[in-house]
């Protein structure tokens, strides 16, 4: 494919849609929170503080090149503030660190000649830290709607994400949606929902990209599902008519007693354009799982398959498009996707182009004590092929990950976590590296991340 699409549709919700609709997420909410009277208004004031140690080692790019070892610190920063002006009627501003609208973190120490104190040599640091973004700002107003029907709107800048994530997650730092809601009954919401992905010239209206979602979610307490139907316009790419991609979507879960059965399919059509390449979008992915509760584990089984794509020269695209944030995924790796490239080629990619078996286990330690764990067996859905130094790779091998987690809690609101994965990996790495005669220097990559977290 010439050019992949990058940002694809848009909606919120997950399984039961009024989630999205009737309710705020604080991001790290705080046991007691703070709240004070504005004239008629309640104000509702909180955040958090972030402070993270990150090591990894023996990370591979598609070129062979390895990274060794990397470890850095980092910080991060919230303020959030729900005003609740009626009982219809609420807004919400979220701000967060971050020296650009693709970060949220600032890293330990100054930058290097940076001259915090304005002299140079051991005059150096002594430096302030980032700045601090608009990572949420939205209204939200809700009455007794369209012919006596619950309904409401809720538009501006918010997190997004479809039902579990497979195609689109935009939870780390939002989009720009206009979501308007009704339900015609108590168990049954519709949604209509509007998103801006990018905008070209202020003057021109017919260079943007945006998304349209059309959602139904029904929520039956044992058995819940949800259909959506989401359309993304491209409308100039590459000097052509643009691209068109259809997201369509079923998911449900059902109560079977002694495990919560759910499942979801994406299936995806449509024409994807540039200068010189039309192909057709034919992608589509699938989860099948089981969540079960012994004594106090909570047990997980889950059956993943994202097509593939290892023909460039045919006028189809197979491969499942994602677009997803940069964060590890719900329910999925911490090493192949979230920081070793997969096999879609890139990071960050979810399941495209991977079939994978995942088994997880979670359970209370102590009562201040949360500890997890997942083993993944994982494998290209089709060969990823690629040149390097001069060596044709055509491997579907990409090995087991097993990855882990604890959370302490200190103090009220005040926590430690650990966590991390290795992915002993398998021939799609191994001759990669022995393309690039990188193979002395790559072995299994891993990932160990510690922290604590104060939430206000």
């Amino acid at each position: 494919m010439k050019r992949s699409v990058s940002v694809l549709l848009a909606l919120l919700a997950v399984l039961a849609f009024a989630v999205s609709a009737f309710a705020t997420h604080p991001s790290e909410p705080a046991e007691k929170a703070p709240i004070f009277a504005k004239g008629k208004s309640t104000i509702e004031l909180g955040g958090s503080i972030r402070f993270r140690g990150d090591y990894r080692a023996d990370i591979i790019s598609t070129a062979g090149a390895v990274t060794t070892h990397k470890a850095d610190y980092d910080g991060r920063v919230r303020l959030h503030m729900n005003a609740y002006v009626s009982d219809n009627t609420m807004g919400r501003v979220h701000l967060e660190s971050g020296d650009d609208n693709n970060d949220d973190t600032y890293t330990w120490g100054c930058d290097a000649g940076v001259d915090g104190s304005g002299t140079a040599g051991l005059g150096q640091g002594n430096c302030k830290k980032e700045e601090v973004q608009v990572l949420e700002a939205w209204i939200q107003h809700q009455g007794s709607g369209l012919l006596g029907m619950p309904a409401g709107i809720k538009i501006g800048h918010m997190p997004l994400k479809l039902g579990r994530g497979l195609f689109f997650d935009h939870t780390r730092f939002g989009d720009d949606a206009i979501n308007v809601f009704v339900k015609p009954m108590d168990n049954l919401t519709v949604e209509y929902v509007n998103v801006k992905f990018t905008e070209g010239t202020a003057t021109d209206a017919d260079d943007e990209t945006d998304g349209h979602v059309l959602i139904a979610g029904y929520k039956g307490g044992a058995f819940n599902a949800s259909a959506d139907v989401t359309y993304l316009r491209d409308k100039d790419l590459g000097g052509k008519d643009g691209t068109n991609l259809w997201n369509y979507a079923i998911r449900g879960d059902v109560d079977a007693g002694m495990a919560k059965i759910y499942a979801e399919i994406d299936l995806q059509s449509g024409k994807i354009k540039d200068a010189t390449t039309d192909k057709n979008f034919k992608g589509y992915a699938f989860v099948v799982g089981a969540d079960a509760k012994m004594a106090d584990v909570g047990l997980n089984l889950e059956f993943g398959y994202g097509s593939g794509d290892n023909d460039d020269t045919d006028d189809d695209q197979k491969a499942f498009q994602t677009s997803l944030s940069a964060i590890q995924k719900d329910k999925f790796t911490y090493v192949y996707d979230y920081r070793q490239f997969a096999a879609s080629g890139s990071t960050n990619t979810g399941i495209s182009n991977t079939t994978y078996v995942r088994l997880g286990a979670d359970a209370k330690a102590t009562p201040d004590l949360s500890v997890a764990a997942e083993l993944y067996w994982l494998r290209a859905s089709k060969s990823y092929k690629d040149t390097v130094a001069g060596t044709a790779i055509d491997e579907k091998g990409i090995g087991v990950e097993l990855d882990a987690r604890a959370n302490y809690k200190i103090d009220a609101n005040f926590s430690y976590f650990i966590e991390g994965g290795i992915l002993f990996a398998g021939d799609l790495y191994d001759e990669i590296a022995k393309a690039a005669d990188t193979e002395d220097d790559f072995s299994n990559p891993w990932v160990v991340r510690h922290g604590v977290v104060l939430a206000f």
